[in-house]
Parts: C-alpha cells; structure tokens; sequence
C-alpha cells in the first residue's frame, strides 16, 4: 500500500487488499467479496447501493435494502472493519423537523456525506414522482428529514452546500438526460414502458419519445 496515496483523514483501520498481480484496471474486486450476503437481517432479501464512513473508530453505512416483497428501503449497518456488517432489522427512523415521524414510500441508491459535524444522507424518493430526499444526523441515532432539493422526476443530484462545485455540476445535468441524444437515433424504434412503474412512470419518459424523428411506435407493459 506504500504505493498509494488516499486523499483524506488518516483511517489506519481501512479495510485493504493488495492488488492482484493479475488485475489489469485501476481497481480490483476483493477477494471476501460478497462482503454482505443475501438475507443479512430479518426481512431484508437484499443489499444494494451502499454508502460508508468511518466513525468513532468503526465503520457506519446506510444501506438499500430490497425488502422481501421488492420494495426498497434504509437501513443502518454497523462494522467492526469494514467486512463484516450487522444491519439493522428496522428502517432508519426519519422524522421531520418537529419530531414527527416522516418514512419514505421508498427508498433507495443512498449517499452518505460529511459537512462540519453534522451527516447528511441523500437517497431516491417519491415525491408525487421519483425525486430526492435528504436527512441529516450528528450521532446515527436521530435522523430529521429536510425540504426535498427538486421537484419530482429529478433523481440525480449532488450535495454541494459551499457551492465549490456548483459550476460543473449544471454544465453535466444536461448531458446526463437522454434526450439530448435522441435525435441521433435514425432505426426504427418500439419504445416500452411499464405503465405501473412507480419509479420511472411512462409520463417521465415522454420527452425522450418526443425528440425521436425517426419511425416509431409505443408498447406498454401493464
């Protein structure tokens, strides 16, 4: 590890594996890897999407966690170093900002961001349409939600409360939808969207269907 530099806090319990003498790319696969397992808590099926920092000494994450009937949620974990977890059998219990309790619908794809002394969570929500949430905690005991930072149907978001990013950060938003290339398609194109997804509802994905000038259909899945 001589060779590498980490650009952050000194953390000497960093969970760390050698690269491979075979591994070609600048990161590798661990070898203990899955690090969690399917049905790591009582009805969790799942673990997905995770974010993961150092605290008090151990690690903390908070944790997608596809439920038993598929429908994702937050949970909190807790390591020792970093590869083995015990997850929380409940939800993180989010309230708002008057002590009320305020759940998420769904829930998932969390980030997990450090400001001053305080931890803001960031995740996937439903805000009459996919969206984002924030939280914030000091001690991963209390957890108050905050306003929602978009309106529906803008899941992709960055947490960037100096503003050192800002300027980047609007100069990407435009690339990342994909309606600024679908003018390029020239095929003919049958376009399929599941009338009960809750998450990408049909009516999100219009402004894709509108820019494609070449022949084209819709199918639906009910």
């Amino acid at each position: 590890m001589s060779t590498v530099k980490i650009i952050g806090e000194t953390l000497p319990n960093i969970p760390w594996q050698e690269k491979p003498a075979d591994a070609a790319g600048p990161v590798w696969r661990h070898s203990g890897n899955p690090v969690i397992d399917r049905n790591p808590a009582k009805g969790i099926a799942r673990i997905f999407n995770s974010a993961v920092v150092p605290y008090e000494g151990r690690f903390v994450g908070v944790f997608r966690a596809e439920t038993i009937n598929g429908r994702p949620h937050l949970h909190l974990g807790w390591s020792e170093d970093g590869y083995g977890w015990k997850i929380d059998e409940e939800r993180i219990p989010f309230t708002d900002e008057d002590g009320k309790p305020f759940q998420p619908r769904y829930a998932y794809d969390p980030r997990l961001v450090k400001v001053g002394d305080t931890y803001y969570i960031i995740w996937c929500t439903d805000f009459y349409g996919a969206s984002i949430g924030v939280a914030k905690t000091r001690d991963f005991q209390s957890f108050v939600r905050l306003e929602n930072p978009f309106l529906p149907f803008n899941r992709n978001g960055e947490l960037d409360p100096l503003h050192e990013t800002q300027e980047a950060f609007f100069n990407k938003l435009g690339y990342i939808d994909i309606q600024n290339l679908a003018d390029r398609i020239s095929a003919k194109v049958i376009f399929v969207t599941g009338l009960a997804d809750s998450i990408c509802p049909p009516y999100t994905q219009f402004a894709a269907y509108n820019k494609i000038v070449s022949a084209n259909g819709v199918g639906r899945l009910s």
